[in-house]
């Protein structure tokens, strides 16, 4: 049976995917907003996705190509990727962070519209507990900072 938390997060997973695949048609000073609102909903949304037990088959895995991301001068930032160590900042790229997050909610609506509903909601849920979420999360720090910037 597929839930209410999983379809909202479908929901959520297309708006995202569409705004990267049309990018480049925004508005200069929407974009940043734009993402910064919607990985948020993503990630709240994610939050709530139920669990699945995928114990027998295997997920299918789907090819496309990745959008091209151009955020000019906002593309490299500084970040801590262990907040309860004294490591060093590591440089990152924002572009990074949008397409790593766009291929695993993309892999999973793929899923979906190939009715595969509990590999879809397993794969968002296991992809944002080991991947996207920290792409997420520090996408969302960037984005914040830069929204700061512009005004």
């Amino acid at each position: 049976m597929y839930v209410k938390e999983a379809e909202a997060f479908l929901n959520t997973a297309s708006e995202y995917c569409h705004l990267i695949e049309n990018f480049a048609l925004s508005y200069e000073s929407d974009k940043v907003i734009s993402l910064l609102r919607t990985i948020s909903s993503l990630y709240a949304a994610a939050l709530t996705l139920p669990e699945e037990d995928l114990s027998d088959g295997e997920i299918a895995v789907f090819e496309f190509v990745l959008p091209d991301i151009e955020l000019g001068a906002k593309v490299n930032y500084w970040a801590l990727f262990d907040p309860y160590t004294d490591d060093e900042p590591v440089a990152c790229s924002l572009n990074d962070d949008l397409q790593d997050i766009y291929r695993d909610v993309k892999e999973g609506i793929l899923l979906f519209q190939n009715d595969k509903r509990p590999e879809a909601t397993w794969h968002w849920k296991f992809t944002f507990e080991s991947h996207w979420g920290q792409h997420a999360l520090q996408a969302m720090r960037a984005l914040h900072g830069a929204v700061g910037t512009e005004r």
